[in-house]
């Protein structure tokens, strides 16, 4: 009877190092992901409505940013961006290349594009997005291309108005 005890005894020691121990880990993996969003963050550049920002070889301005509630936590992003080509060597976007990221790091493309694209986009083209979103106080915006900022593309955080 005496070492019964003895094992239960050790058993829930074991099981309370245990819990802790996964506790620990998980607060660790917590700081790291907040470091790196807020690394992320750094590095991206806010991108405010009627400002222009130059990203070799483009100048990008934002028209507008509204964010349509269609419920509660849910709504659709619609961006209007303004992209001017400003080198001789064309550059080709696609949808694929404005990815969304929402406050929970998912990334969204575009469920609607429209574009009056020229064809070098030396004049200014406007590019109308749209994203199903669920709602936050800000947005992530890249745009990925190797022909853009050397290679490395563009992070841009973005605040919506609600309409």
């Amino acid at each position: 009877m005496g070492m019964g005890r003895m094992f239960v005894g050790l058993g829930v020691l074991f099981a309370i190092i245990a819990v802790m121990s996964f506790f620990m880990i998980k607060t660790d993996r917590e700081r790291v992901d907040e470091a790196n969003a807020k690394l992320r963050e750094q590095q991206a550049e806010e991108l405010n409505v009627g400002a222009s920002v130059a990203v070799e070889p483009l100048e990008l301005k934002l028209k507008s940013a509204v964010l349509d509630k269609k419920t509660k936590d849910s709504g659709v992003f619609k961006l209007e961006l303004g992209i001017r080509n400003k080198s001789s060597e064309p550059i080709s976007l696609e949808a694929e290349n404005f990815v969304l990221y929402d406050l929970g790091n998912q990334a969204i493309t575009p469920s609607i594009v429209r574009s009056n694209e020229s064809e070098d986009m030396t004049e200014e083209a406007s590019w109308m997005l749209d994203y199903e979103v669920s709602l936050a106080e800000q947005f992530k915006l890249q745009i990925l291309s190797d022909k853009l900022n050397e290679g490395r593309g563009a992070t841009f955080l973005v605040k919506p108005t609600s309409n």
